[in-house]
């Protein structure tokens, strides 16, 4: 991991988890902003389906562009009655194929926490809020 990346995750998890007032709710980038997914009430829960893909020619070098994805599902989560603001449920990631356990957190109004495991391997993102005029 870059350290630029380090400290911005290291600051952004030691902001307060939020609850009550601020919803995941939304659209976020993905890191890298190679990708938008929009997060909306599914039942008692959330779903996530991808809205805004970075178009092929703009890629950097050596990059490998992601398939035909919009509208595709990436998550379904369900609130984790234990932990307020907490979400857990199952995560389908587009660029490996896999479907992980995972969860998310919203981090203040602004990053959210994806967290995904395979078995006992973990890895988490942070995404960040995109704001529309």
């Amino acid at each position: 991991m870059r350290p630029g990346a380090l400290l911005l995750a290291t600051i952004v998890l030691a902001l307060p988890e939020v609850a009550g007032a601020a919803t995941p709710e939304g659209e976020w980038w993905t890191p890298g902003l190679k990708a938008r997914v929009r997060i909306a009430a599914c039942g008692a829960g959330l779903c996530g389906k991808v809205s805004w893909l970075l178009p092929r020619g703009i890629l950097p070098p050596g990059e490998e562009p992601l398939p035909e994805l919009a509208g595709r599902s990436v998550f379904v989560m369900s609130p984790d009655p234990a932990r307020p603001g907490h979400f857990r449920g199952r995560i389908d990631n587009p660029e490996d194929g896999n479907r992980y356990e995972g969860a998310i957190v919203l981090h203040g109004k602004d990053w959210l926490e994806v967290k995904g495991c395979l078995f006992f391997i973990c890895r988490s993102q942070l995404w960040l809020r995109h704001w529309s005029d």
